[in-house]
């Protein structure tokens, strides 16, 4: 059986270390072969490591979660959220609503970890920074 509170005790740390910019915190809840995907404005793929340095200059000047559905099975977990966040990245505005959709496996060693990320604004949110 999956433990559901350790999966949701995950999210909200690596929900919190990103708020706070606390790139190794963040760190220990991805995967090795974490992606953030983007398939709109432009198709994207961010590898670990440029996510990891995207969240050193990520500034986030508030952020709600709207609407969360979460499902898991078998080891595996889907939390599909509706956020706002105001925010800016390499000086470029990322204002706005979002759907975004994390994928976390259950790893026996280190527990849940976040192995994707979707993120797709809903909008006018700002370019994709370089």
């Amino acid at each position: 059986m999956v433990d559901r509170d350790s999966l949701e005790s995950c999210m909200a740390e690596y929900t919190d270390a990103l708020w706070r910019q606390d790139v190794e915190r963040a760190a220990s809840y991805l995967a090795d072969d974490f992606a953030l995907v983007f398939v709109h404005p432009v198709e994207q793929v961010v590898g670990r490591s440029a996510w990891l340095d995207t969240v050193r200059e990520f500034q986030t000047h508030d952020f709600k979660v709207l609407r969360e559905v979460v499902r898991v099975r078998a080891g595996t977990a889907i939390a599909n959220r509706l956020v706002y966040m105001n925010a800016t990245t390499k000086g470029v505005d990322r204002t706005g609503e979002f759907v975004a959709a994390d994928y976390w496996a259950l790893d026996p060693r280190r527990g849940w970890l976040c192995w994707q990320r979707l993120s797709t604004p809903l909008g006018a949110a700002g370019a994709i920074p370089d």
